[in-house]
């Protein structure tokens, strides 16, 4: 409830990753999506996202990340590790 964003590595779907994008709706946590390209994201999820990235390598994405983080954050960096989440069985970013 008192986090700037979510974000959620999507390119495997998953029940817990849709409640996970559900709480974030519920309590008007904006949703961000990453996936890799070709992933098949639920019609449901999908509507409740304020942007899905997808990627064919994770590095792809760097530059759309730092322009949200910056945008949401504007370099304060205290408030991006207090805030940031990113939900993901499969793939790390580091």
């Amino acid at each position: 409830e008192t986090s700037d964003i979510m974000i959620i590595e999507y390119s495997e779907a998953g029940a817990g990753l849709g409640m996970c994008a559900d709480h974030a709706y519920c309590h008007k946590v904006p949703l961000y999506l990453i996936a890799k390209r070709g992933s098949k994201i639920s019609t449901t999820v999908n509507s409740v996202a304020e942007k899905i990235i997808f990627y064919d390598e994770i590095s792809d994405i760097t530059a759309e990340f730092k322009k949200l983080i910056s945008s949401i954050f504007e370099n304060n960096f205290n408030a991006l590790i207090q805030a940031f989440a990113v939900i993901s069985s499969s793939t790390t970013i580091c």
